[in-house]
């Protein structure tokens, strides 16, 4: 790989190795889906904590595990 562009060269030519997906937001989805994953989109960051919220609910969760502070913080406000 030449560069961070997804381009080699391969007998003297530059070739693009990976090809960026015209909707990188839906080939992500289906590549998610295939794996029997699921995506929730949000809209902003209350949207995240609303539909967060209503997972909690829905599948009685006791406990949540997240890396990320300025989520955990907002979690305890649930």
């Amino acid at each position: 790989m030449n560069n961070k562009d997804g381009l080699a060269t391969i007998c003297g030519q530059s070739v693009r190795v990976f090809p960026e997906p015209l909707n990188l937001l839906e080939s992500f989805t289906d590549e998610i889906l295939k794996v029997n994953g699921e995506v929730i989109l949000c809209n902003n960051q209350a949207d995240v904590f609303t539909k967060l919220a209503g997972f909690i609910d829905q599948y009685k969760w006791d406990n949540i595990f997240c890396y990320d502070y300025f989520i955990k913080d907002n979690m305890r406000l649930l």
